[in-house]
């Protein structure tokens, strides 16, 4: 992991002071984001035999070294600790909740250096395989670790900003954004089957690593791909096999033209899978049909490595090629409100 501070001497020390105070106590800051559910960490559920029965361990284990392998080819890019992600696996009696990737308010919290996801079915009676239960999980952790590696500037905000933040994120990855909130990139339209938001694009390459990863596990160990409707949907999610066909069927359900023999909390599960997966995930898939439908660029591994590194040059220099022109970063992404800042390009080499 990459993180820098644009500042120097008390300025510096201050912003450090209040990293420091976001990244401690990460324990209490989950409970009281999820007051309804048990925890654990992901080290111990991958080590503790009382959990032996939620997942299967030996190949949470394998995952670990086999990541930490697939990140070696990225400088200062190493395996998100296990001891800071923190896994649901039991909800409060009288809750019903799903679990699993898409479960509301979960993900990475770059202030708190934590990440937060459950168990798929753990949450619920409707239990899911536990070799499945431990690829999607996996997926998460892999997931997670790419937007821990991914490179953070952060800036002093004017005027020496509020008590208790005194900073903001200028730059996440290959984006950036004002300490007002504005955006580099601006939203995708609603209606759009394409992207230029590059949120939506490292998101998007984010989970397309996860995805590929868990797919690579999968053949690795020889799993066989469920044939239970509701396990299937997770299994071709994790593994990124969801198509444009699967998004109109489950818009349908969602409209009660078409039903579906499933819980109402995986029901809500699914509807957050179409989500992500119609306006993230194929949205990237276009973004990569246009600008690279061969894959004979690397556009997809230099967006990773951008993101990884913060420096962009190779990523505009390949994006020039295939556009025929200069500053084709910003030309095909940068939003009007949006005012020229050079040192976002021009100095990352």
């Amino acid at each position: 992991m990459t993180e820098h501070i644009f500042a120097t001497g008390s300025v510096k020390e201050r912003i450090e002071a209040e990293l420091k105070v976001y990244r401690e106590h990460h324990e209490q800051s989950v409970r009281e984001m999820h007051p309804q559910l048990s925890f654990v960490t992901l080290e111990t559920l991958a080590h503790d035999r009382r959990y032996a029965a939620l997942i299967a361990q030996p190949l949470l284990l394998e995952a670990f070294s086999l990541l930490a392998r697939r990140l070696s080819v990225y400088e200062h890019c190493f395996p998100f600790d296990p001891t800071r992600v923190w896994v649901g696996i039991q909800a409060q009696p009288g809750t019903e909740f799903f679990g699993g990737f898409y479960h509301e308010d979960q993900g990475y919290r770059y202030f708190q250096q934590i990440a937060i996801t459950s168990l798929s079915g753990a949450l619920s009676c409707h239990p899911v395989d536990r070799t499945l239960t431990t690829l999607e999980l996996i997926r998460a952790y892999a997931h997670d670790t790419l937007h821990h590696n991914s490179y953070r500037l952060f800036f002093p905000l004017p005027h020496g900003g509020s008590p208790g933040q005194s900073f903001y994120r200028f730059q996440y990855g290959i984006n950036f954004r004002k300490w007002n909130g504005k955006s580099y990139s601006a939203k995708d339209p609603i209606r759009s089957t394409m992207t230029r938001n590059l949120g939506n694009i490292m998101e998007a390459a984010t989970d397309r690593f996860a995805h590929e990863f868990v797919l690579s596990l999968v053949e690795k160990i020889g799993y066989t791909a469920p044939s239970n409707p509701t396990e299937s949907y997770i299994y071709r999610d994790c593994t990124g096999q969801l198509t444009s066909a699967d998004m109109l069927y489950l818009r349908e359900i969602e409209r009660g033209t078409t039903s579906v023999d499933a819980a109402p909390a995986f029901q809500i599960y699914l509807k957050n899978l179409r989500l992500f997966v119609q306006y993230v995930t194929m949205r990237y898939r276009c973004f990569l049909a246009e600008f690279d439908p061969q894959g004979s660029y690397g556009l997809h591994d230099l967006i990773l490595e951008a993101m990884l590194s913060g420096k962009l040059k190779r990523l505009c220099q390949c994006l020039d090629t295939i556009c025929g022109g200069k500053q084709s970063f910003s030309r095909l992404f940068k939003a009007s409100h949006y005012s020229a800042t050079r040192f976002c390009l021009n100095q990352q080499s």
